[in-house]
C-alpha cells in the first residue's frame, strides 16, 4: 500500500503501524487493513518529473524558491499484515484491497496492542522485501508494538519465543534481530529460550 502524506516530509516512522479504513459495500462493515511502514520518499507531485538539487540549504530554498515545496509530495509504502474487522484482528489479507481513495491513518496504541497481541504478524515482517532488511523492519515493528503493551518485558519474551520458533533454523537472522532490539546483545530476553 502506498499513501501520500498530508504534510511534506512528515511521514509515519519506519516500522510503525498504519491502517487504511473503508466500508465494505456488501456487508456495510467497517474494515481496517493493518500495515507497517517500510519505505518513504519525497518526489515531484507531477508524474514523470524528478526533483533536482539547487545547491542551496533548506533555509535558502524556503527563502528564494518557496514554490518548490508546493511541487513535492511525501509518500510512504507499507507492508500489509492483516485486518481488524469489528475489533477482531485477522492475519490474512482481505479479498479486495482498500479503495484508491481510502484514508490511511497511524494506528492508535489500542489498535497496535489488539493487532500485535498475537505475534503472528511477525511471519509477514520476516519475509523478504526487495532492497530492505527484513531484520530491520521486524525489529522496528516489535519496538512499536512493544511500546503499546503495558507489560513490555512480558511482551518481549512472548515475541522472542515466536522469533525463536520461526527462525529455529536461521540463528544468524535471529541474533541480528535480537541485537537490533537490545542494542548489541540478546541478554534482555533472558535465557528462557
Amino acid at each position: 500500500m502506498t499513501a501520500q502524506c498530508r504534510l511534506l516530509n512528515q511521514p509515519p516512522a519506519f516500522g510503525s503501524f498504519v491502517r487504511a479504513e473503508w466500508n465494505d459495500g456488501e456487508s456495510g462493515r467497517r474494515k481496517s487493513l493493518i500495515a507497517i511502514v517500510y519505505w518513504v520518499t519525497t518526489t515531484a507531485a507531477e508524474a514523470g518529473r524528478r526533483p533536482a538539487p539547487y545547491g542551496l540549504t533548506l533555509e535558502e530554498l524556503k527563502r528564494e524558491q518557496p514554490q518548490i515545496f508546493e511541487l513535492l509530495v511525501t509518500e510512504f509504502t507499507a507492508l500489509h499484515l492483516g485486518t481488524i474487522i469489528e475489533n477482531a484482528p485477522g492475519y490474512a489479507l482481505p479479498p479486495q484491497p482498500p479503495p484508491v481513495h481510502a484514508f490511511v491513518y497511524s494506528c492508535t496504541s489500542e489498535e497496535v496492542r489488539l493487532f500485535t497481541e498475537s505475534p503472528r504478524f511477525l511471519r509477514t515482517t520476516l519475509q523478504s522485501i526487495p532492497n530492505l532488511s527484513s531484520e530491520q523492519l521486524t525489529a522496528a515493528a516489535i519496538r512499536h508494538a512493544n511500546a503499546a503493551h503495558a507489560k513490555e518485558s512480558e511482551y518481549l519474551v512472548k515475541v522472542g519465543r515466536e522469533l525463536a520458533r520461526q527462525l529455529h533454523d536461521d540463528a544468524p537472522r535471529l541474533q541480528a534481530i535480537l541485537e537490533l532490539l537490545t542494542g548489541s546483545d540478546s541478554t534482555h530476553f533472558g535465557s528462557e529460550f
